[in-house]
């Protein structure tokens, strides 16, 4: 509009002025096209889920829909002027709410990752936990006596149900560092890649630590078909959580060397 402002005031054939109509015109589509793009983020402000904590934005952006359509409908006229008032002070409203809204996302991301941050190491203490009571049982016998003492044992069944928990909460954590990865994309791109990689780490980790049991159990020639079939529908899986389930499969073979191990991947996975 600057541009075609000074234009405007130097030109002196028909040629020039038809020129810079035509120019108009195109802004003036893009100005009606910003209308729609501002009428849509409106409507997602005024999802349920948003109407909280966006009024403030909402009055702002119907003040910078106002001035958008008057810069349009100027520019529709002719009156470049009026048209650069009005789209000056949209401009300026747009960058301020976009200022805004970043400092917003990047607290409200700065408290979730304080929360996964906590969450992680409070199942990584108490993976710890687990794997010294898998370590204590581990040294307390060997061979069939110890499968048969841990088959009834309360130890066991104690620990197979917070193994189970523990799944239950990383697969919490996981999907929730998942979710701010993607809710980062735009606002918070380096925040986005780096829990992003480190969702597929997990992912990657897990895969292979049921693979190299896998493969270590089949060589040493103890791999019983039920704990093959079961270790299969791991890998398989899509939900995280693949090792800690291996832990169980483990532990609940009588395997505890194997599921100690597995459960120290689990916490190593917490900890990075």
């Amino acid at each position: 509009l600057k541009e075609l402002q000074t234009a405007l005031q130097e030109a002196q054939t028909e040629q020039q002025k038809e020129d810079i109509k035509r120019r108009l015109k195109r802004l003036e589509e893009e100005q009606r096209q910003m209308l729609a793009d501002a009428d849509e983020v409106k409507q997602r402000m005024d999802r349920t889920e948003n109407q909280a904590n966006m009024s403030q934005q909402r009055q702002q952006l119907e003040q910078t829909r106002e001035d958008i359509q008057k810069a349009a409908d100027a520019t529709a006229q002719g009156s470049v002027a009026q048209a650069l008032a009005s789209g000056t002070r949209a401009q300026r409203q747009l960058q301020e709410m976009r200022d805004e809204m970043r400092k917003q996302n990047s607290s409200e991301f700065a408290e979730d990752l304080r929360e996964m941050r906590n969450e992680a190491r409070e199942l990584s203490r108490q993976q710890e936990e687990i794997g010294q009571k898998i370590e204590a049982l581990a040294n307390g016998g060997a061979g069939k006596q110890q499968r048969k003492s841990l088959s009834d044992s309360d130890d066991r069944k104690e620990m197979l149900d917070q193994l189970a928990e523990q799944r239950e909460r990383m697969n919490k954590l996981v999907d929730k560092a998942t979710q701010v990865s993607e809710q980062a994309e735009n606002t918070e791109p380096l925040l986005s890649r780096q829990l992003y990689d480190s969702v597929r780490k997990v992912s990657g980790d897990d895969a292979s630590a049921v693979k190299q049991a896998r493969n270590e159990l089949l060589n040493s020639g103890r791999m019983t078909r039920d704990l093959y079939e079961r270790l299969q529908k791991t890998a398989e899986r899509e939900e995280g959580g693949k090792v800690l389930d291996l832990t169980r499969d483990l532990l609940k073979e009588g395997f505890l060397p194997q599921a100690r191990q597995a459960g120290q991947t689990a916490r190593n996975e917490l900890e990075d």
